[in-house]
């Protein structure tokens, strides 16, 4: 019995693959509706900065293109504390995967320059790849976040959908404190009470 029920979770694992498994969450706060996003040249107007985090993530001309190399930057006006971003592709388009992000230095502004937290490689580069990228990192507080040297599928390009930056992902903890009442004894009087 023991011997069959592995055999089907080998299975699934082998038809639903490892990325299944190795999934991670992202926070519950979108970081990047709060800031003010910039690039460093490419697009304005309906293909402006500002589509880079306007919440819209399905809607045609709504999505921001930035000359390749360049970067995207969002910054906030007090800090904030990031562990993870979604760079959504371009639904401009069914050949929208020629625009396609699919690497760039993910960094942080640390008070006087900028860090390095990661050089990101999707590993995919060819014209058909059409994909959003779900990046994580260990937590930092900053004010200002970028991805530089942007790269893409098959154009001068890059455009970018919707580009959120979320807080740290983990359990809801609630840290008050009260007093737990365990009932009364057989005798009537009052039970022990403990704090938590």
């Amino acid at each position: 019995m023991r011997f069959a029920l592995s055999i089907v979770v080998l299975a699934l694992v082998l038809l639903t693959g490892a990325d299944a498994i190795n999934a991670q969450p992202h926070g519950n706060v979108n970081h990047a509706l709060t800031g003010t996003a910039t690039h460093s040249g490419g697009g304005t107007g309906v293909w402006g900065a500002d589509r880079l985090n306007n919440n819209d993530t399905t809607g045609t001309y709504n999505d921001c293109w930035t000359s390749g190399g360049g970067w995207i930057e969002i910054t906030w006006t007090s800090a904030v504390t990031v562990a993870s971003m979604k760079i959504w592709y371009t639904r401009w388009r069914t050949l929208g995967a020629q625009y396609c992000f699919h690497k760039g230095n993910i960094e942080y502004w640390n008070g006087t320059g900028y860090t390095l937290i990661t050089a990101y490689d999707s590993g995919a580069s060819t014209y058909s790849t059409v994909m959003d990228h779900d990046i994580y990192f260990s937590p930092v507080s900053t004010t200002r976040i970028r991805v530089s040297s942007m790269s893409f599928t098959g154009s001068s390009n890059v455009m970018i959908q919707e580009w959120q930056v979320f807080n740290p992902a983990g359990p809801n903890v609630n840290t008050s404190t009260g007093t737990l009442n365990l009932g009364t004894t057989p005798q009537g009087t009052a039970g022990p009470t403990v704090s938590y």
